[in-house]
């Protein structure tokens, strides 16, 4: 966040936090009474971006954040990665406190950042090289995915010469051929045409449900896209608007594998709406839309 000094709030708390962390042992990521804040560098003011977040993660878990825009996903998306220091409380992971990045966890922007000089393949190469951990089986790893992703054909093309939903398929692979135990993901199809994200929604889940990917079953997905939301979950976690605090905790009971025509189904529809219901009450909003009932119609 441009402007702003993330600062610590309540040493004390987090000191006592310390000697709790080999307690949550049986939760995989545990977020204990979480707040993110700022000061900002022009006014001085000091403003909260995530207030008081109590959850847990389980092993296996395709976890999704929803909420309104600006209301601190992202930021606390940037904590879990290490990015942003919390100013209370203490994320654990695998029972050990974050307090930086680590090559664990795998963190998928919105927009591709791949190098322009690399082809597909070196670019995916990329990040063994940066583990120090380039062989034969890692570099047969990359190919691997590139292939589940549909880019087989494409190992030896650049950047310039991709669509943006195929930029976003290296961008996946490269998150992935490091076997990270955490993958984050910020809004990565936001900035695609409907036509491309839908696509990439199916991609992800068929690499989720089908890859190779040793420990790397365990993903937090950022959007404000409800549909989508419910397509990858196991669990949603709604977010207040700012400054957020965990509205509502819903668990999927969609089977998988799943299928886009799961996305007609009443089910689905329903989950719809209890998202909507959520997104509404949690920002002040008026009631949601009865989808379910115009659906069946």
């Amino acid at each position: 966040m441009e402007g702003t000094i993330f600062m610590p709030r309540d040493e004390e708390h987090m000191v006592a936090l310390n000697s709790s962390a080999a307690k949550s042992a049986s939760s995989y990521v545990k977020v204990d009474r979480v707040s993110i804040g700022y000061r900002s560098r022009k006014t001085g003011i000091y403003k909260d971006a995530v207030v008081d977040l109590n959850f847990e993660i389980r092993r296996g878990e395709f976890v999704v954040i929803i909420g309104t825009s600006g209301c601190g996903k992202t930021t606390f998306l940037e904590a879990v990665a290490g990015l942003v220091p919390v100013s209370a409380g203490q994320i654990l992971l695998g029972g050990k406190p974050i307090k930086g990045p680590g090559r664990e966890r795998s963190l998928v922007f919105q927009s591709p950042s791949l190098f322009p000089w690399r082809n597909v393949r070196d670019n995916v190469l990329f990040a063994l090289q940066a583990q120090h951990n380039l062989n034969s089986e890692t570099r047969q790893r990359a190919e691997d995915l590139l292939e589940l992703v549909g880019l087989k054909d494409a190992m030896g093309s650049y950047p310039h010469e991709l669509s943006g939903g195929m930029r976003q398929r290296v961008n996946l692979a490269r998150a992935l051929v490091t076997r990270p135990e955490l993958l984050l993901l910020d809004e990565p199809f936001g900035a695609l045409d409907a036509q491309t994200r839908s696509v990439m929604q199916e991609e992800l889940v068929n690499v989720w449900q089908a890859a190779d990917l040793g420990e790397a079953r365990n993903a937090l997905f950022i959007t404000h896209d409800v549909e989508e939301a419910v397509y990858l979950a196991d669990r949603i976690l709604v977010f207040s608007k700012a400054p957020a605090s965990l509205a509502a905790d819903i668990t999927v009971e969609l089977p998988r594998p799943r299928l886009p025509d799961h996305k007609r189904s009443r089910e689905f529809v329903e989950y719809q709406d209890r998202v909507l219901r959520e997104l509404y009450a949690s920002s002040g909003g008026a009631p949601a839309v009865e989808i379910a009932e115009e659906v069946a119609e």
